[in-house]
């Protein structure tokens, strides 16, 4: 929760379908990064006094956007690993887990492990 990510609100604004094509096109532009980070310096700009306040973004819009950013740090890094000197294709890092994938998951495995 301390790690500041773009909310919904900004990859809209700034065209990006996820957190990881955000901080990618960001990267190309140095100065805008850095601004970005300084703007976002702190991460818990809390005004107890205000009972109007709202987070930044609710924790699993936060725990969303990190795990795209992991996603597609991961696709890439393994994308130009395979791919030396070939331009990044667009990434699709949408995470979506939903409670019968998690199961279905669990149950592939249970099946796999030998009973002892």
């Amino acid at each position: 929760m301390f790690k500041s990510l773009p909310t919904d609100i900004e990859l809209g604004y700034a065209e990006h379908e996820d957190a990881g094509s955000f901080f990618a096109d960001l990267g190309k532009r140095p100065d805008e990064l850095r601004a970005w980070r300084e703007e976002h310096r702190s991460p818990w700009d809390v005004d107890w006094e205000d009972k109007d306040y709202d987070p930044r973004q609710p924790a699993s819009r936060a725990l969303a956007h990190l795990l795209e950013l992991l996603v597609y740090s991961v696709e890439a890094l393994v994308f130009e690993m395979d791919n030396p000197g070939k331009k990044l294709p667009k990434i699709d890092a949408c995470v979506q887990l939903s409670s019968r994938k998690i199961d279905k998951w669990c149950k592939e495995k249970a099946k796999d492990k030998p009973r002892g």
